[in-house]
């Protein structure tokens, strides 16, 4: 992903290239460019430029799935470049641990995009590409948390919620020994 003239996409590259960044901000990336993608959709993906005003499936797994894997190539590898600047500070010598494509979820919403006409599910899409993003930064972590834990280290999960989350977040808040 481009820096473009986003100051947040600009503020955690630069902490990455200082040797820093966290999980709140791979966090805050994935939602950056999960927003994005969805809005970029939004945008370009319309009743008016569709025969009958949706996709076929085809045409779906193309545009979509083609997006999605690269964004999660974009996401991982950003998410990996924090680890890998976590794992410095902290003394190890571990590679990053990238998650695997979860191919399930890409199917799930090109069948989505394909099911009806395109502004009945453009909404549903929308939310669907940004958790998408975010739940690569989630298997990630805990790919590397098994990786440390499988490594003899004991990795400790720390979840802060933020003002005005929901309950179930606000009670996930905490730390945790891993394994949960």
């Amino acid at each position: 992903m481009r820096r473009g003239n986003c100051p947040t996409l600009q503020s955690i590259f630069a902490k990455i290239e200082k040797g820093g960044g966290t999980y709140i901000d791979a966090h805050e990336y994935t939602y950056q460019v999960g927003k994005l993608l969805s809005r970029i959709f939004g945008q370009t993906i319309t009743v008016d430029v569709l025969p009958n005003g949706q996709l076929d499936i085809s045409n779906t797994k193309k545009i979509i799935s083609d997006a999605l894997k690269m964004n999660f190539a974009d996401v991982s590898e950003t998410t990996a470049n924090i680890q890998r600047n976590l794992n410095r500070t902290a003394g190890l010598n571990l590679e990053p641990v990238l998650p695997d494509l979860n191919n399930s979820r890409i199917k799930g919403m090109t069948t989505l995009a394909s099911s009806k006409p395109i502004d009945q599910v453009m909404d549903e899409l929308k939310e669907a590409i940004t958790t998408f993003s975010q739940h690569i930064v989630d298997e990630e972590l805990k790919a590397n948390a098994d990786s440390h834990y499988s490594a003899g280290l004991q990795p400790r999960i720390i979840r802060k919620a933020e003002a005005g989350c929901c309950k179930w977040c606000s009670a996930l808040a905490g730390e945790y020994d891993y394994p949960v």
